[in-house]
């Protein structure tokens, strides 16, 4: 990885672990975007792929991407002159993406680090905010939006969530400063899958990972 380039995403795919990373190349004084293929097995470097940085792609133009029930969600963080507020872009296959605006007069909504599924074409999305987390629930097939009820999802620690995305098995799964957990919406709790103690890989690579 180039001193200039930082990892973007990791996903697995056919016994590949599949690192893709941003970095500036100073001689074609371009961004570019690089594939590092690792071995599942043996963690040794398998491939390497580079290609030129595409600024009109999903990841250039989402903050965060969201994939459930077959739907892509593109999460943008924006401010206007009041406040900060966040917008979800839902789409379909090659369908037009459909705008919904989670905004409020009163305090300032900076991220959405998770959103999951509630039931078919339904999603719950967590906004951070410069007070408490706000949830809202979002229908899918007609792009609105409502904040839930209060305490519906208290037992949900949003902040200690990094990065999440949702499972072949259906589930949502996230990383924090501890481990990876499962949602489990039915018994409205985590589960915890992996806990960081359990290795000894240095934390700090796998909390950023």
């Amino acid at each position: 990885l180039p001193n200039n380039g930082y990892i973007e995403r990791i996903r697995y795919e056919d016994g590949k672990v599949i690192a893709r990373a941003s970095a500036f190349d100073s001689n074609k004084q371009s961004s570019v975007l690089i594939d590092l293929i690792f071995d599942a097995k043996t963690g040794k470097l398998a491939d390497k792929k580079e290609q030129p940085y595409d600024y009109d792609s999903d990841e250039s133009q989402y903050g965060r991407i969201y994939e459930v029930d077959g739907y892509k969600i593109g999460m943008k963080s924006e401010w206007d002159e009041e406040k900060a507020y966040c917008e979800l872009y839902i789409s379909q296959g090659d369908g037009e993406a459909l705008q919904v605006e989670l905004k409020s007069n009163e305090t300032n909504y900076y991220d959405i680090p998770i959103v999951f599924k509630i039931a078919d074409n339904k999603v719950v999305a967590a906004v951070t905010t410069d007070k408490t987390p706000v949830f809202y629930e979002v229908d899918l097939q007609n792009a609105k939006a409502d904040e839930a009820k209060a305490g519906n999802y208290d037992w949900l620690n949003v902040s200690n969530i990094y990065y999440s995305l949702s499972g072949t098995d259906g589930s949502t799964y996230y990383s924090s400063a501890n481990g990876i957990y499962k949602i489990d919406v039915k018994n409205k709790k985590t589960i915890e899958i992996f806990n960081y103690s359990w290795c000894s890989t240095n934390r700090n690579y796998l909390t950023n990972a």
